[in-house]
């Protein structure tokens, strides 16, 4: 009886914690492009969630790129940047871990090139902030009540419970030109059903990264279609 007491408790305050996970920041992106929420069945929508700030410039010709950029990513240094008790070491180390990430899900399908040049579309990527995990709250999702919510927050691609998320700013350019052909800014968590993020705030950033990296791959794919 007492275990379930807890068990309804525990699904209690998980279904509290179910808040906005909307981009708190968008890295100074705002300011160069209109990001706005994607279209309902966008595939912004669908692989990256609706925690998610687009732009595609209305000029864009696909056509005339062949492959893709990734410098290294930037540490976004903004007033309204909040990277809370992660030190700049470990931003620096997420920031790595971003280019790396975002590089290995895209060469899949995509042409990733060492350097800009004529026809290359450059990503500039940013890390925009890291909000904390907290590791004993965000075991609530293993009690009886909270496997469900868990399998619940699964099929809708939501984030567990007390799990921290990463903010992740992109920005596509053409590489010789500068002109501005779309951009991003998105807020991820790992999958509900990961149990490794339990492990800490940097450890949950670093799997909410491969995951943001993977939906962007799949995005892209949509858009552009899947080539090598």
């Amino acid at each position: 009886m007492r275990l379930l007491q807890i068990s309804v408790v525990a699904a209690a305050i998980a279904l509290a914690a179910c808040g906005s996970n909307k981009p708190e920041t968008t890295a100074g992106l705002s300011g160069e492009m209109p990001l706005s929420a994607p279209a309902e069945g966008s595939t912004a929508a669908g692989n990256l969630g609706d925690n998610t700030l687009v732009y595609r410039s209305p000029k864009l010709d696909l056509s005339k790129y062949h492959g893709v950029y990734i410098p290294a990513a930037d540490v976004y240094r903004g007033p309204d940047a909040d990277f809370g008790e992660v030190s700049p070491q470990d931003q620096q180390l997420l920031g790595l871990a971003l280019t790396q990430d975002v590089g290995r899900a895209l060469s899949r399908n995509r042409n990733v090139v060492s350097r800009p040049g004529p026809g290359i579309v450059t990503l500039q990527l940013t890390l925009a902030g890291v909000s904390k995990t907290r590791p004993i709250l965000s075991l609530t999702r293993i009690t009886p009540i909270g496997l469900g919510i868990t399998a619940i927050k699964s099929v809708g691609d939501m984030p567990a419970a007390f799990v921290g998320a990463v903010t992740v700013a992109g920005k596509f350019t053409d590489s010789q030109t500068g002109q501005i052909l779309g951009g991003f800014v998105t807020r991820q968590s790992p999958p509900a059903y990961d149990l490794r993020s339990s492990a800490g705030t940097v450890e949950t950033a670093r799997l909410a990264l491969t995951h943001m990296a993977s939906g962007l791959a799949t995005a892209i794919d949509d858009v552009v279609g899947k080539r090598r």
